[in-house]
């Protein structure tokens, strides 16, 4: 392309902009100027309630703001600072430029650098062509342009136009309109949003769509943060932007009527009429039925490979390459899709996209998804029909061309202008360097330069207001005169001072309320919505954030900070925004230091007097339905609420500190104002007098306790939707299925006396027992019956995973790792006697591993006829397998009972003429062990493996061994 063409394209395009582009003029400062939500917000305002007189009102801190402007306006980019005031700025880095050609279209480029106030209402870039002479401002615009751009030009590509009529809902919904507005015809922006009505000039389709999947790869300041939006959500959001987005025509279309119930035989029929579209566009067809359309084009194919195509059409459709049919949805029928795969060679295919309409909706969609090719409309592909536009009007449209010429003089700019001062720029390994280095901004000119009445000269001219002039002087004076004092200039970088800034940098009030700062704006109130109406204001506005470093665990607020959170998704809408540690990850510990409350004395906290398993039974209680109905608001793991679906139960401790939730539980009001949440404790009383104590405290912390299972804890009583409870009655019931923790071929007993085993066929052990109720079976016996049930009672138990039975050389050998199944052990089958009157009920297992038979028996059993509770008593009997020998060199034959932390030997439970040894487990429950008669000789053995504890049962290898075990929990 010749000079004299590149002139005239940079012309023809200028012509396109408003008139005012190239001027700057005063009486458009005050509309133009930058644009900071938290300066915009809170500038000349003061504090407090709706309904507090004035007086009574507190103003908002001016040089907070003006600090702000500073650190947003990027001062320190061309001004030094020392470190600490680089701490307290807390400076906005600009967009990085490397590969800017991949993301925003040079013509858009030349437009901004034109006039960055007029091409971006609001931004926060200074008019640095201003400073030129006004006859070399195009030549620089143009010469900048081409530097920043490449010689691969960007291309646009359709938009599915049923994602674009949700794309505004998907906006207002996800929390985009937190920040920003809607561009309309004719509407100007509110006063804090940052302007979107430049997106469509200013990306493509794809490079949006990258930069809103990834935002802060081009933006490392992270004030556009990511809001870990799904793929459609893009799309959709992306397709509103692209809406009105036109192209040349690229397809030549037939048009047909009649009524059909399968495609014709198009060629066998006479068009209505002919003519010229761009996409495949069904409402180009004057009628609403019985019309037929064909549309005939040329796709250019990037890479040779195989494609994948979809068609998806109402009513039916066929798309045809090269002649040959790739993917045909004939008949009638709403929206339904086709998909065909076929090889292509790189360039131009014909296609030919054949739809009919018989009634009803009508709608016709085209995909293709190849080499290095996502998943798009075919549209991207066709290739624009011959243009009948006149000479004059192709070059008013000339696309752009690159010029190394002029990119080499755009480099030399980019760093004589100091644009490289503020925006990173790399080339290979090298970042380019600015050329000049200005007055350092403790000693800059207060009234000069920047902030000059009227900016002149090499100045950079931001357009501020003659408040924002005022603001970012008084505060860089402030700095100034405290730049001598530390205790000054810490004061700003850490604790509240420091959390506020950050706070109105990331514009983090527009979401959320903090001491008298913060939470909607009335103009965006509407925004925010909830899909529980009933919840009111809780369900739709993100959260307080007073005392949340009191509140959050540390590992989860860095979380949170780090990588965002939707964990509200089940009635609000706003997403949470991952801007990422890097930018402020700082405010986890200054929100630590600031709110955290001490952590109250060991000796203050109540102790429980009761075994772990059932301080969670008493929690899991209180949670269920049965009792405080936590449940009939709050999810619980995977199960819905019954009510309202509040945030999930299981997922609290991972969340929440301890001392923070009993704080909270006892006085719910206290840390949240107009809580919906009732008070279960009012005024430290309890509705629960029976229950551990009838204490408050110890019912909270039992609360806590149960919770802290997360999603591994039983289900609470009532949560699940016509269940389906299993109960033995007068005889043991069996329940065969997939259990949890118990593996899937996990055979579960109930005993009558309401104590429940489940037993693990596959690898031949006992896995759990628990008290109270069975199984719920309504997973299994209802719709498709997958996955695991767990027991529905509590006070559960876990045994030892793996094998039950190994050959030990030596006492301390480790216990095989590897499947029972795996290993030569096969299931014989559990047999249900008959009970005989006054007599226990039974039930046995029966297993071998090719070398021992094995019976594994169980009953229910009391300690003493007064006893309460019914626990469990197994005996374990083994005899040689029939023609097996075990030899002295396999080891001594060992049955392992037990796997826990701490087994201490205790006295016998059963007095003093047992013959059994007692053992306390982790300080909790008993294990009561007696040998049968023909088992003289042996002990159990208890021993120590890295951090566990084990105790085993040695097996005659020549005779019959039985073992007595009692389970006392």
């Amino acid at each position: 392309m010749s000079r004299c063409s590149l002139m005239l394209w940079c012309f023809s395009t200028i012509a396109t902009l408003p008139a005012t582009s190239w001027a700057i003029e005063s009486a458009a400062k005050t509309d133009r100027s930058p644009r900071v939500a938290g300066y915009e917000r809170y500038h000349g305002q003061t504090l407090g309630d709706a309904a507090d007189e004035e007086e009574d009102r507190q103003p908002v801190d001016e040089l907070a703001l003006g600090r702000l402007l500073v650190g947003e306006l990027n001062c320190v980019a061309c001004h030094a600072t020392s470190h600490e005031l680089n701490q307290v700025l807390l400076s906005k880095q600009a967009p990085r430029l490397t590969n800017v050609s991949q993301r925003v279209q040079p013509e858009w480029i030349l437009e901004y650098l034109a006039d960055p106030h007029q091409a971006k209402p609001g931004t926060t870039m200074p008019h640095i062509l201003g400073a030129l002479p006004e006859n070399e401002r195009a030549p620089a615009a143009l010469a900048l342009t081409h530097f920043l751009a490449s010689d691969k030009a960007l291309r646009n590509s359709f938009v599915d136009r049923g994602l674009a009529n949700k794309g505004a809902n998907t906006f207002q919904r996800v929390g985009c309109a937190a920040c920003h507005n809607l561009p309309k015809d004719g509407a100007d922006d509110w006063k804090t949003s940052v302007s979107l009505s430049h997106v469509s000039q200013k990306y493509t389709v794809e490079s949006l769509t990258r930069f809103l999947k990834e935002p802060h790869e081009a933006r490392p300041a992270a004030r556009m943060p990511s809001l870990n939006l799904k793929d459609e959500e893009i799309r959709e959001i992306v397709a509103w932007f692209f809406r009105d987005l036109t192209f040349p025509p690229n397809l030549t279309y037939a048009y047909y009527e009649g009524s059909w119930e399968n495609l014709p035989d198009f060629a066998e029929l006479k068009a209505v009429s002919n003519g010229e579209t761009s996409g495949f566009d069904v409402e180009i067809a004057p009628k609403t039925s019985n019309y037929g359309l064909v549309f005939t084009g040329t796709i250019d194919v990037p890479a040779a490979g195989d494609y994948q195509f979809w068609i998806t059409s109402d009513d039916g459709s066929e798309l045809k390459i090269d002649g040959a049919s790739v993917a045909k949805m004939d008949g009638i029928h709403p929206a339904q899709t086709k998909a065909g795969k076929t090889r292509l060679e790189a360039g131009k295919h014909p296609v030919v996209v054949e739809f009919f309409q018989q009634g009803g909706g009508a709608e016709l969609k085209v995909e293709v998804q190849g080499p290095k090719l996502s998943r798009r409309p075919l549209e991207s592909l066709l290739v624009a029909l011959p243009s009948k536009a006149s000479a004059g009007q192709e070059l008013a449209r000339r696309p752009f061309e690159f010029d190394p010429n002029l990119a080499a003089q755009g480099k030399e700019l980019f760093t004589s202008l100091n644009c490289a001062a503020c925006h990173e720029y790399k080339q290979g390994n090298d970042t380019l360097k600015p050329q000049h280095q200005a007055t350092e901004l403790a000693k800059i000119d207060l009234a000069k330069g920047c902030l000059a009445e009227s900016v002149s000269g090499k100045s950079a001219n931001y357009r501020l207001s003659e408040a924002q002039r005022s603001s970012v002087q008084q505060a860089l004076k402030a700095l100034k005169d405290i730049a001598g004092q530390p205790e000054a200039l810490a004061a700003l970088t850490s604790g509240p001072a420091k959390i506020h800034q950050t706070f109105l940098a990331f514009n983090c009030y527009a979401c959320h309320q903090r001491g008298l700062y913060g939470g909607a704006e009335k103009i965006r109130d509407s925004v925010f919505e909830t899909t529980m109406k009933e919840m009111g204001d809780e369900g739709r506005l993100p959260p307080s954030l007073n005392g949340v470093g009191d509140k959050l665990r540390d590992d989860w607020l860095a979380k949170l900070l780090n990588e965002g959170a939707n964990n509200r998704q089940n009635y609000m809408l706003t997403h949470m925004p991952r801007y990422g540690s890097g930018a402020i990850g700082h405010l986890k510990d200054l929100l630590i230091a600031t709110d955290r409350k001490p952590e109250p004395a060991p000796e203050s906290i109540a102790k429980f007097n009761e075994p772990d398993y059932r301080i969670k039974a008493a929690g899991r209680h209180m949670v269920g339905g049965n009792s405080l109905s936590c449940i009939k608001c709050h999810d619980f793991g995977q199960y819905p609420s019954i009510g309202i679906r509040a945030i999930n139960l299981a997922s609290m401790t991972s969340r929440l500190r301890e001392d923070w939730f009993v704080r909270y539980l006892a006085n719910p009001q206290e840390y949240r104002p107009g809580t919906r949440m009732p008070a279960a404790w009012p005024f430290g009383t309890t509705s629960l007098p029976d229950l551990l104590e009838g204490k408050p405290d110890l019912q909270i912390r039992a609360v806590w306790m149960y919770l802290s299972d997360g999603e591994k804890a039983a289900i609470p009583a009532g949560l699940i939707r016509e269940p389906i409870e299993l109960v033995a009655t007068d005889t043991p019931l069996v329940y065969r299925n997939f259990i949890e923790g118990a593996g899937f071929r996990g055979v579960g007993i109930a005993f009558p006396e309401k104590v429940n085993l489940a037993w693990d066929a596959n690898n031949m052990r006992l896995a759990m027992i628990w008290h109270g109720a069975f199984i719920d079976a309504s997973r299994h016996w209802t719709g498709r019956g997958q996955g695991f049930t767990g027991p529905s009672g509590d006070e559960i138990l876990s045994m030892p995973d793996g094998r039950p039975v190994a050959y030990l050389t030596t006492p301390d050998q480790a216990w095989p790792e590897g499947l029972a199944r795996e290993n030569g052990y096969r299931f014989q089958g559990y047999s249900l006697p008959v009970v005989a009157k006054d007599q226990p009920a039974l039930t046995a297992f029966q297993f071998t591993d090719g070398r021992l038979d094995v019976i594994d028996q169980f009953s229910a059993w009391k300690s003493s006829p007064n006893d309460t509770t019914t626990d469990l008593q197994r005996t374990i009997l083994t005899r040689p397998s029939k023609g097996s020998t075990i030899s002295s060199t396999d080891g001594t034959p060992q049955f392992r009972v037990l796997k826990a932390s701490r087994i201490e030997q205790e006295e016998s439970l059963l007095g003093s003429s047992s013959s059994g040894t007692t053992w306390l487990i982790d300080g909790v429950w008993w294990l009561t062990i007696e040998p049968q008669a023909g088992t003289q000789g042996l002990r159990p053995q208890l021993r120590t493996m890295g951090n566990s504890k084990e105790i085993l049962l040695p097996l005659h290898p020549d005779k019959a061994t039985g073992w007595v075990l009692k389970y006392n929990w």
